[in-house]
């Protein structure tokens, strides 16, 4: 199916009616979007044109892709208790789309990606999370095209894999344990588990050979975040066996970005995250996680992690780009204290050093808080409230 079939050149009018100013000529293209949806053919012609690049304007495609993420999410399949919904997506177009989804998800820009993700993830909650038996060519196939963009080099194709994965793998950390879950974790292991440490492994070497080249270095660091979050997602139930079998080589990539530094990396407005310190922030969440569940196996790296994160954090700026950072490294500290090694922080002038270098700058108000404050006291409270759930 390409753009130029007269089924899908009338769906893409359709879509960019429904960006009309005009309301009576928008209203009547909603509703004749809703006729088109009852087609078994809507779901791949609305993302055939969410994924093809050339004649359709950009915000018609993105129109496209936020419909069939909506598509998806209301339609892959009927529920018995939905008063809404009155057909679902048949069989034969769900094998279709999921042929297809990754492949389009990879090929387009990022803000149209975005909305892919969040479908391809959505497939994969409508179908229980049971890649084995529902969708066993995916996880399969995010190896393969992970392994072949490795050998050219090409982390825009990784970093997209990677994101999927991601936003899929999330869902673990807040699930309850269940044999269900495990098995979709031991699962996820046996065919991500080596590719992902290999990937970090490379991506590590390759960040000395690129040097100078920050916008490649912005992809290195972005795909070791990915990685990064994945790692704790995996890790966030319990420590698998083969994270467990493979610390040492986990934890030393880790080590190598954490204390990584370059003056290209680093963000020039204060107020946002760069990409350095946004992997750090993931290392140091990592470093929690295991000194939290993994303690006595995780011993032989404490020393060295907790001298790293203390580091880190002398150097925190005021900024809220480092906010992150600042919160996940005194997490890190904070657990070391409370469990069997706290006798690392026995020493009052470490007490004392911590509370003067570290507790007290990140309790200040910054000069940013006073100016937002003068300027927007409201702003000021409803970002300062929808934080309050983040350790602040």
């Amino acid at each position: 199916m390409t753009v130029m079939d007269p089924a899908v050149q009338q769906l893409v009018t359709c879509l960019g009616n429904t960006l009309s100013p005009d309301a009576a000529t928008r209203k009547q293209a909603e509703e004749q979007l809703k006729t088109f949806a009852r087609d078994d053919m809507f779901s791949r012609m609305i993302l055939t044109i969410a994924s093809t690049a050339e004649p359709i304007e950009v915000n018609v495609r993105l129109s496209a892709a936020v419909t069939f993420k909506n598509h998806i999410k209301k339609h892959w399949k009927l529920e018995v208790d939905s008063l809404e919904q009155s057909y679902e997506i048949s069989p034969n177009e769900r094998e279709t789309i999921k042929q297809n989804l990754v492949n389009a998800m990879l090929t387009t820009e990022k803000l149209i990606q975005s909305q892919l993700c969040e479908a391809l993830a959505l497939v994969c909650f409508h179908e229980d999370y049971d890649y084995e038996n529902k969708w066993p060519a995916l996880l399969p196939d995010f190896v393969q095209r992970m392994g072949a963009a490795a050998q050219q080099q090409n982390y825009v194709t990784i970093n997209g894999v990677l994101t999927a994965a991601n936003s899929v793998f999330k869902h673990i950390r807040s699930q309850g344990r269940s044999d269900e879950l495990y098995r979709e974790m031991l699962y996820i292991i046996q065919h991500l588990g080596q590719p992902l440490l290999d990937l970090l492994k490379h991506t590590g070497d390759l960040v000395g050979a690129n040097a100078g080249n920050a916008d490649v270095l912005r992809q290195l660091m972005h795909c070791a975040t990915l990685i990064a979050r994945i790692f704790y997602s995996l890790n966030s139930q319990e420590i698998p066996e083969f994270f467990e079998d493979k610390i040492k080589d986990w934890f030393d990539s880790f080590e190598k970005f954490l204390c990584y530094e370059d003056p290209l990396l680093h963000e020039s407005d204060p107020e946002k995250e760069g990409v350095l310190t946004s992997l750090k922030a993931e290392i140091c969440s990592n470093v929690y996680l295991y000194v939290l569940k993994n303690e006595e196996e995780f011993e032989p790296f404490l020393k060295t992690f907790v001298q790293h994160v203390w580091n880190l954090l002398m150097k925190v700026g005021p900024g809220a780009g480092t906010d992150r950072l600042a919160t996940n490294g005194i997490s890190v500290l904070t657990q070391v204290a409370r469990g069997v090694f706290h006798k690392l922080f026995a020493d009052d002038a470490t007490l004392k050093n911590i509370v003067e270098s570290i507790v007290l700058p990140n309790l200040q108000i910054g000069e940013e808080d006073i100016e937002q404050f003068d300027c927007n006291y409201v702003e000021y409270i409803r970002r300062d409230i929808e934080g309050s759930d983040s350790d602040t």
